[in-house]
């Protein structure tokens, strides 16, 4: 603890915990892997070589085994084609014997033909001569049957239309009888009404029909009243459901626009919170990669931006003006050429996830002055109003000419009050002024527009210099915002609540408006019925009885009119009967011959058609009988001829020995199979001989490959699992080592504690240090190095760590050898008691302290022993073994 490297603590801390072992052996366990996987490499250089190897003997084996098996293929292709020529001529032979057998069979089939043809063509030629005559007598029976037939269907025409006319007549007399009884009938009992009451029954049903009228008319008026009341009372309340349902349009317009805008603020607080750390960020969070990314590349001039960056305000006040007039532009990125624009475009798209998120690049040329023509345009300020850009302090020259160009910022004004900014613009805007602004934000244009900013505007604070006072505004805007919302949202429950009570309240309403509304339609209906009825006038009977009697006559007349008409109608129907007898025995006839004919005919067709085919099928066996003759005379010719020769080639074959051959191909086919196999073996002359030794080579290379695979694959197996064990012995490791830096820390402050110091211990386990800093005046504030504090501190010092180390590291035997000597009294008495406490409480560890100096104010327990040791004698040689102890 005394010494000053921090190196030197952390080494002493790993020893202590045992840490250094378990390193060491996870290093010995790295350098086996090492080593392991250097043999796995030498390994698969000599496994590579060998199947290069193996790869050569394998394509010499195939080559060699292609050379033997293209010399037994020679020798049996010579063998196969002697035979060819054999089989070649054999089939020649059998198929000249096939074609003699076949003319044979032609020529006695041929005779046979003829005469079969011959035969049936004189039959069929009398059977044709049979048919015609036959169906020429059909023929003209059945012409005289028709002539009969159209005669008797002519008369029977003309009788049954005048039995028509006589049945129509007759149905009418009768009809016009029963309506002339009815008639009688109808007047008989008009006459017997009339006779009794029909005077007092028609001024009675008169009288009634007018009350009932009168009464209809009064209940329709009432109801025609109490409908318009209720149509205006259902008007009042649709009037104000449809207001309500407008009220309730607005709110959810009102919501939105408070949702958009909390959004909207959110946005821009986590940009300036995040610009506390770093300002850029309040131009998008991914600035500052972007800005890292630029740097990292070569550009003809380093590009400039965000544009924002550069821009200050010379009074703060115009903040919301000024950002709502440049807006996005704040965010742009200036470059001197068009490669520059492309290589920053490459990264924006590298870098930003969305495309909307990219900043806009503007190519402009970098110069060192502002434009001349702009400063002189610039419109000058007076005590009303100022140019924006008189309020803008920035430092780069080109962004001024961009904004000059893209925003005329030396032609919009700005007004402090916003009276002033609507007399100026709204009655004489300054020459040259296309727009003007006043600190609330509002947008002025030359002719009378105004755009009020004033509660959808919040500033993004891209340009607030106090970033905390901003942070603090947005804060307070959000939560007012919050609290708006809610309270607009509870409005809009109630409001909804209401308003499905008014529509369940219109649409009850409606159903009794329908039900008076029924009501009214149906007493009109009423009413129009009763006044439309109308009450008959007694007849007078003088009348009725003239018309009785004139009736009476009439029917007497239809009568004499419908007897004459029924004796008509029988006659007639006793003149067809001959008529449809004759025409049910004309029909059947003539139907019987017209199917004679008709199959006669077909007959006779059948007939022709064989007599043609007989013809022709004659004049056909004749040809085939002379191609036949011609043709079995040269097969016998043919025939004698290849006979010859196979003998001949048989003997030669047998009298070399030349193995017989079952073979289907052509001789040429055989002989090209041959000369390609001979070429094959030209180009390799030295595969001769050698196919046993290329084997045995093969089958020994083989065996060694397949060895170092198995080698390899038993290697990296245990390679693979040792480097999994590893992985989760670092893994473990890690979070021993972080757990115990915990443990030690909170063990050596709990011990610093007993004394009412305060410190604490930083781990570097990358740079392998360990720093411990302590404060021991409470009055300073400061933290010291432990190579500042006194003797008997540090040594307390000590001690508080070896007691954290002892507690942490749990080993069973925990020994100090003369750790007070450079205390003072003070620190000896805390150290000692912290230790015995500490060992009495851990009753199954063993503690040994060994000091020089006095022990006699402890007490003395059960476990706790104190061995005081004789003083040394000067002069003394030798040492007893056992020297004389004293307990207390």
């Amino acid at each position: 603890m005394t010494s000053s490297k921090d190196k030197d603590k952390y080494t002493f801390f790993c020893k202590a915990t045992q840490l250094e072992q378990i390193e060491n052996d996870i290093r010995d366990i790295r350098d086996k892997l090492q080593a392991m996987e250097n043999a796995l490499g030498a390994n698969s250089e000599s496994e590579g070589r060998l199947k290069a190897e193996l790869h050569e003997a394998e394509q010499l084996y195939r080559e060699c085994e292609k050379f033997r098996e293209a010399e037994q293929k020679i020798k049996e292709l010579r063998y196969e084609v002697i035979w060819a020529y054999i089989n070649e001529k054999k089939e020649e032979r059998d198929q000249c014997q096939q074609q003699l057998t076949h003319a044979e069979k032609v020529l006695e089939k041929g005779d046979a033909e003829i005469a079969k043809w011959q035969d049936a063509e004189a039959q069929i030629g009398s059977s044709v001569t049979n048919i015609l005559s036959d169906l020429e007598s059909k023929r003209s029976e059945v012409a005289d049957i028709v002539r009969e037939r159209d005669a008797i269907n002519d008369a029977m025409r003309t009788k049954k239309r005048d039995l028509t006319a006589s049945v129509n007549k007759v149905k009418s007399l009768q009809a016009k009888i029963a309506g002339c009884e009815e008639e009688m009938l109808s007047l008989r009992r008009q006459i017997e009404d009339t006779q009794s009451s029909a005077r007092s029954r028609y001024e009675a049903e008169r009288r009634k029909k007018a009350e009932a009228i009168e009464k209809k008319e009064s209940d329709l008026a009432e109801a025609q009243q109490r409908l318009r009341d209720k149509r205006t009372v259902m008007q009042g309340m649709e009037d104000a459901l449809r207001a309500s349902e407008e009220s309730a349009f607005s709110r959810v317009r009102s919501l939105k626009g408070i949702e958009n805008e909390l959004r909207s603020l959110d946005g821009n607080l986590k940009m300036a919170r995040a610009s506390t750390k770093d300002r850029v960020r309040i131009f998008g969070h991914q600035m500052p990669e972007i800005l890292q990314a630029i740097a990292r590349e070569k550009w003809s001039k380093t590009p400039i931006g965000p544009i924002g960056m550069h821009i200050q305000l010379k009074d703060e006040k115009w903040v919301l003006p000024v950002e709502e007039h440049l807006k996005n532009n704040l965010n742009n990125f200036l470059v001197n050429s068009a490669d520059d624009a492309m290589k920053l475009r490459r990264i924006f798209e590298k870098i930003c996830r969305n495309k909307q998120d990219e900043p806009t690049i503007i190519y402009v040329p970098f110069t060192d002055q502002v434009y001349a023509r702009a400063l002189r345009e610039k419109l000058p300020a007076t005590s009303m109003y100022c140019a924006l850009m008189d309020v803008l302090q920035i430092d780069v020259p080109h962004i001024v000419n961009v904004l000059i160009d893209h925003r005329k910022i030396h032609r919009v004004l700005l007004f402090e009050k916003y009276e002033d900014a609507r007399e100026v613009m709204l009655k004489k805007p300054p020459q040259g002024c296309n727009q003007a602004y006043d600190i609330r934000g509002d947008n002025y244009k030359p002719g009378g527009q105004v755009y009020s900013m004033a509660k959808q505007q919040r500033r993004s604070g891209r340009l607030t210099a106090n970033v905390e006072d901003h942070i603090s505004q947005l804060e307070r805007d959000m939560k007012e915002r919050k609290t708006e919302l809610e309270q607009l949202r509870q409005h809009d429950t109630k409001a909804k609540a209401e308003t499905a009570a008014k529509k369940n309240e219109i649409q009850a309403f409606r159903k009794k408006l329908m039900a008076d509304n029924n009501a009214v339609v149906e007493l009109e209906s009423v009413l129009h019925e009763l006044r439309n009825t109308e009450i008959e006038e007694p007849p007078v009977l003088s009348d009725l009885e003239s018309m009785l009697n004139g009736v009476e006559r009439e029917v007497e007349v239809l009568r004499e009119q419908l007897h004459e008409a029924q004796s008509q109608q029988q006659m007639l129907k006793a003149a067809i009967e001959p008529e449809k007898k004759k025409l049910a025995d004309v029909g059947p006839r003539a139907q019987k011959l017209e199917e004679c004919i008709q199959e006669l005919s077909a007959q006779l067709d059948k007939a022709q058609r064989n007599q043609k085919t007989c013809r022709d099928k004659l004049a056909k066996a004749h040809a085939d009988l002379a191609r036949a003759q011609a043709d079995r005379d040269q097969a016998q010719r043919e025939y004698k001829t290849l006979s010859d020769d196979v003998h001949t080639l048989e003997d030669a074959a047998k009298k070399n020995n030349v193995p017989e051959k079952d073979t289907r191909e052509k001789p040429a086919a055989l002989k090209k199979k041959i000369a390609s196999l001979e070429k094959q073996l030209q180009r390799h002359p030295d595969f001769a001989g050698r196919f046993d030794a290329v084997a045995r080579d093969l089958a020994a290379k083989k065996n060694k490959v397949l060895e170092i695979v198995r080698q390899q694959k038993n290697i990296r197996l245990f390679v693979d699992a040792l480097q999994d064990a590893v992985k989760i012995r670092g893994v473990h490791f890690a979070k021993y080592v972080h757990l115990l830096e915990m443990r030690i820390r909170y063990l050596f402050k709990h011990n610093l504690a007993q004394k009412k110091f305060l410190g604490d211990m930083h781990f570097n386990h990358g740079q392998r240090t360990l720093t411990i800093r302590i404060r021991t005046d409470k009055e300073n504030s400061e933290f010291a190095e432990a190579t500042s504090l006194s003797g008997g501190e540090k040594s307390y010092l000590t001690v508080c760590f070896i007691m954290s180390l002892w507690e942490a590291a749990e080993s069973p035997f925990r020994a100090l050898d003369e750790f007070d000597v450079f205390m003072d009294q003070v620190n000896r008495k805390v150290s000692m008691d912290m230790m015995i406490e500490c060992a009495s409480q851990q009753a199954s560890h063993q503690f040994i302290l060994l000091t020089p100096l006095n022990l006699v104010r402890h007490k003395r327990t059960g476990n706790l022993k104190v061995f005081e040791l004789n003083p040394p004698e000067k002069g003394q040689a030798t040492m007893d073994q056992y020297a004389s102890t004293r307990c207390c």
